[in-house]
């Protein structure tokens, strides 16, 4: 299954819930003046986009970072998809319908209403993300990340397939 969902999207679902409350993990002042490090804030639509999408290009390992606050975002964004919809069990149908014109997916609303009452019962401790291995460079212009390649094959090797034992 797949379902993609257009940086726009985040501000449409992020305020069916009158905002997702975060701790800002670094400074982005320069994006919205709310978003201060360390600051507790309940984003509002805009405010979502910009924590999830914006990075400081004038450092070189900025996208680590980005990475980290999107995994922060997605989990408070889950937890308070649960909470709600432990109070009102039609906010599946809600998100999928607010996502709709900004989603691409071959789940179905049935499905999600499916997984939703698994997460139900036994709750999501974590969010699972693997990186590919490798380092960030300064290019010309751009910062470049150069993979490592033996350790991206170790990780695809780990992630999807099993070691059978031939004796």
């Amino acid at each position: 299954a797949y379902a993609a969902i257009d940086y726009e999207g985040i501000e449409v679902l992020n305020d069916v819930f009158g905002g997702v409350t975060v701790q800002v993990l670094e400074d982005l002042t320069f994006v919205n003046p709310a978003l201060q490090e360390g600051k507790i804030v309940t984003l509002d639509g805009q405010q979502a986009h910009s924590y999830v999408w914006s990075r400081n290009i004038e450092e070189l390992d900025s996208n680590n970072m980005r990475k980290t606050r999107q995994k922060q975002y997605m989990m408070a964004f889950v937890q308070k998809t649960v909470e709600a919809t432990k109070v009102d069990v039609n906010v599946p149908l809600k998100l999928y319908q607010a996502a709709s014109n900004y989603m691409v997916t071959n789940v179905s609303i049935a499905k999600v209403t499916y997984l939703v009452s698994k997460v139900l019962n036994i709750g999501i401790a974590d969010v699972w993300t693997v990186s590919v291995p490798g380092e960030v460079v300064k290019g010309e212009i751009y910062a470049k990340f150069i993979p490592n390649e033996e350790k991206l094959y170790e990780l695809i090797l780990d992630i999807f397939y099993t070691k059978v034992n031939n004796s």
